[in-house]
């Protein structure tokens, strides 16, 4: 088979970019096995954000490791501040950033921020 009939996830990413593959596919890409990455998201992205990894039974340790992983770097990035740190003016306008920051976690949190005089975020305590 050639390289531009092969419909594996990879080559579609490469060829069609990762908004053209299924969550199982993208999920696919860090477990190496389309099957098992099916059976993974088989109860929604939520779900499976929240799945704790260490303790996931028929995943191997490489591959939890990379699911654990790539996870926290999409929290990162989702919950990342502004550079330029604008005023936070009313509550919606840290809401994405703090469900991409806690929505995975199976139990509620407690936490607090921190505003200084402007209404700019200056931290977080968890």
């Amino acid at each position: 088979m050639n390289d531009d009939t092969d419909e594996s996830p990879l080559n579609r990413l490469y060829r069609a970019g990762p908004a053209a593959l299924s969550d199982s596919e993208l999920v696919s890409l860090l477990t190496g096995n389309l099957t098992t990455a099916r059976d993974l998201v088989r109860d929604g992205l939520p779900a499976f954000a929240r799945s704790d990894w260490s303790t996931r039974r028929g995943v191997p340790k490489r591959a939890a490791a990379r699911l654990t992983a790539s996870l926290e770097l999409g929290r990162r990035v989702a919950a990342a501040p502004d550079i330029d740190r604008q005023p936070i003016t009313d509550a919606s306008s840290l809401a994405a950033q703090l469900m991409a920051r806690y929505s995975h976690h199976p139990q509620e949190r407690l936490g607090a921020l921190y505003l200084d005089a402007p209404h700019r975020l200056i931290r977080e305590r968890e």
